[in-house]
């Protein structure tokens, strides 16, 4: 249950990390590093099985949260 915890407080602040007006190349790689060595972290901790959860939860946040902010921009217009 951890890793999906992690996962889901992970997954919700890569949103917040990718800016559409940085390079997305160094970006994506920055991130990338990050979930690794966080997924490397969760199998330590825990287990190689409970990765699985953690980045099912990662995407799952991830995805949410894209969602959400896309549709406060189209609704309040972006801001900054």
């Amino acid at each position: 249950m951890g890793g999906i915890g992690l996962g889901l407080v992970w997954g919700w602040l890569l949103v917040l990390f990718v800016k559409p007006d940085r390079e997305r190349i160094i970006a994506f790689s920055k991130i990338a590093a990050a979930t690794a060595l966080v997924a490397v972290e969760v199998v330590v901790m825990a287990s190689s099985r409970s990765v699985l959860f953690f980045l099912g939860a990662v995407i799952g946040a991830a995805l949410l949260h894209f969602a959400w902010v896309r549709e406060l921009k189209a609704r309040f217009g972006s801001r900054g």
